[in-house]
């Protein structure tokens, strides 16, 4: 039976430069950077909680303007004043949503107009505009966004073709 302890490999050399290095310093050097990243994601990670939690109020504000025009419903004697009273909230409170998108970056795509970017949205269907060029886009089925700088969604478009 042989020993399972005895090592037959050859011994790598131990570089010269390796068994000058003061150990003890250099782990206290790695405890300190360790220390300084901790510190780094600590910071980092309240400054995403204050983000997340500045959204959060901001869209808990938007959840406020409707429950006022449910609230408020249609109260009024005269439906067609109701109903006008009723489309200005929510138009108010749409203002009040597409703010606070802004704030956090989400910027809407105006693509009418232009020609199609095809990174940036999808083909829902043609028209025939002989006047223009062929893909420029006639209007929005869904309107697209970015968000710093990137696509957050793609805009589905209504594209000219001439027949």
């Amino acid at each position: 039976m042989t020993d399972p302890f005895l090592i037959v490999e050859m011994p790598v050399p131990v570089p010269e430069r390796a068994a000058q290095v003061n150990l003890a310093e250099e782990i206290r050097q790695l405890m300190v950077r360790r220390g300084k990243l901790e510190a780094a994601i600590e910071v980092e990670r309240q400054t995403n909680m204050k983000a997340q939690r500045d959204l959060l109020l901001g869209l808990l504000e938007v959840v406020d303007a409707l429950d006022r025009i449910i609230q408020r419903g249609t109260s009024s004697d005269d439906p067609k004043q109701a109903l006008e009273r009723i489309r200005g909230n929510v138009e108010s409170t749409r203002r009040l949503l597409s703010q606070k998108l802004q704030k956090e970056g989400v910027l809407r795509m105006d693509l009418v107009g232009k020609q199609l970017e095809p990174n940036l949205a999808d083909i829902e269907g043609y028209q025939d505009r002989s006047e223009l060029p062929d893909e420029t886009i006639i209007r929005d089925i869904v309107t697209g966004y970015k968000w710093k700088d990137e696509v957050l969604r793609r805009a589905k478009v209504i594209v000219s073709q001439s027949l």
